[in-house]
């Protein structure tokens, strides 16, 4: 629980720090850029979040304060974080075709 809790706030947190970083970079010669890294913080943060107050209501087991749960980030979600890297204006392909030997995704 500790570990999935550490990955959902860690993950958050980097996209935040890398969007934060890329508004402060374009904001006088590019504003609209800026204001999608501002966006992307906003989303980022929400949804960090929500996924730690899962994890923390999981935690507090059934006398806790009900919010719904919502399943775990997967590969499917993969496209959510690598728009979010995009939009901060860093080019990244990935193939995220499952096809042949599945292996664990690293950590970050």
């Amino acid at each position: 629980m500790a570990q999935e809790l550490h990955d959902s706030v860690g993950h958050g947190l980097a996209v935040i720090a890398m969007q934060a970083g890329v508004a402060l970079h374009v904001l006088e010669r590019n504003p609209g850029k800026a204001r999608e890294s501002l966006e992307a913080i906003q989303a980022a943060s929400r949804e960090s979040l929500h996924g730690m107050r899962v994890q923390l209501d999981v935690l507090r087991g059934p006398e806790g304060d009900g919010a719904p749960l919502r399943p775990a980030p997967g590969l499917a979600d993969a496209d959510v974080l690598l728009r979010r890297i995009r939009a901060g204006g860093l080019e990244i392909a990935a193939d995220l075709q499952a096809g042949g030997t599945h292996r664990r995704a690293p950590r970050w």
